[in-house]
């Protein structure tokens, strides 16, 4: 069992070396990987030392929104990170703020109600949803390895770093999401193609399933709150400074990043 001054120790030293933009050593408990519960109360501790200092949650992020990625981490529920009013990225990526950025295209919901009765239906919840708008997710993992667990993933907050999305959406009875394009460009990487079929056939199925799974925990959805539905294309790419981020959705527009230091 994980003590509380352990979890204190770990949320703070995790939140240092994203603030300072530092590498972590992979966390360990008496040289034991950590369990799934012990990353998340992790990741809520260092919410808490977020909160502390006045951020504000304006919502969460999602991970292992497709089969392979479940199928990989043994699970079979999307992973979440917090996202907070200090991670609102507009216009620039500023990268001596990260360790190793990397930015991924995704459809983000914004609900114009709250969502708090967990006898809403599938449509009551979809329904609350006041618009899905074209975004890009700015991910810094701080780990010195790749090789890291699910629940150290859990407890760096799933490598959030920094968000951006468009004004302008569309509610989800005006499109399909499930056949909404993406295409990709950063740097000079070869552009990638997505679309939301990827996120486990359509974002909003990996929606519904959070705010459930929200529901259990006593936490609404309230109005405002965003959901960052999970990457479109195979991969997150690296950023550098100079680089520009260009994200040309179909039905739901175009959004466009600069890279500095």
């Amino acid at each position: 069992m994980m003590s509380a001054d352990a979890v204190d120790h770990l949320a703070q030293s995790l939140l240092e070396a994203a603030d300072q933009a530092q590498h972590h050593p992979r966390p360990l408990i008496e040289n034991q990987p950590l369990t799934v519960d012990q990353g998340a109360d992790i990741q809520r501790a260092q919410l808490a030392l977020r909160e502390a200092r006045g951020e504000r949650v304006i919502g969460v992020k999602l991970g292992l929104t497709t089969q392979a990625q479940r199928a990989e981490a043994g699970v079979d529920y999307s992973s979440v990170g917090y996202l907070t009013d200090a991670m609102i990225v507009t216009g620039t990526i500023h990268c001596g703020k990260s360790v190793q950025p990397k930015v991924e295209p995704e459809m983000v919901a914004v609900f114009d109600s709250a969502v708090d009765d967990p006898d809403m239906s599938d449509e009551d919840i979809i329904n609350a949803i006041g618009g899905l708008h074209a975004g890009i997710e700015i991910v810094d993992p701080r780990y010195e390895t790749a090789h890291f667990i699910l629940a150290d993933a859990l407890a760096d907050n799933s490598s959030a770093r920094g968000a951006a999305w468009r004004e302008h959406g569309l509610r989800p009875d005006q499109f399909d999401p499930a056949t909404e394009t993406v295409a990709f460009d950063v740097g000079d990487f070869p552009t990638l193609y997505g679309e939301g079929s990827r996120v486990l056939g359509n974002p909003l199925h990996v929606v519904v399933d959070v705010v459930r799974q929200r529901l259990t925990q006593s936490l609404a959805t309230p109005a405002g709150f965003i959901i960052f539905t999970g990457n479109l294309v195979e991969r997150a790419l690296p950023i550098n400074p100079g680089d520009r981020v260009v994200a040309r959705f179909g039905e739901l527009g175009t959004i466009e990043l600069d890279v500095s230091d």
